[in-house]
């Protein structure tokens, strides 16, 4: 059974805006298509890859990263002391490290991702006039 793909479609700055909203931990997954007026189809296709990039991370990639580096600062520390060999409590040890690498690293990846998810919707409510602007900037028709 494959799961449902939800789909937002973002047409306004308050659609953009809504993503703000999301938190570090529970985001549910989702694919966001940009279709802001006023920009070309391209902008709007790297603006929508950047937030399904950002918006989907699920810090796997940290994670593989941080258990690699546990697992070498163990052995570092193994031959540093001069005693690794075998032994479950050595086992045990390098498998208390691999989880606290997990832990670290994935807590890292999705926390760097939120952070450069707000970035990006940041800047593209900067770079975007708000509707209120663009009304107040037209010419008034009855004067």
């Amino acid at each position: 059974m494959r799961a449902k793909k939800h789909v937002m479609t973002i047409t306004d700055q308050k659609q953009l805006e809504s993503l703000l909203n999301a938190g570090i931990f529970d985001r549910p997954m989702l694919t966001v298509d940009v279709q802001l007026p006023g920009r070309n189809e391209i902008e709007n296709q790297l603006l929508a890859s950047k937030l399904n990039r950002y918006y989907n991370a699920c810090g796997c990639g940290d994670g593989k990263f941080f258990i690699v580096l546990a697992l070498i600062v163990f052995f570092a520390q193994g031959l540093g002391r001069g005693d690794l060999t075998w032994s479950w409590y050595y086992a045990g040890v390098a498998f208390l490290y691999c989880l606290a690498g997990a832990f670290i690293g994935k807590t890292w990846g999705q926390l760097r991702a939120y952070h450069k998810l707000r970035k990006t919707i940041r800047e593209e409510l900067a770079k975007t006039p708000s509707d209120e602007v663009v009304g107040s900037l037209s010419p008034d028709p009855s004067g």
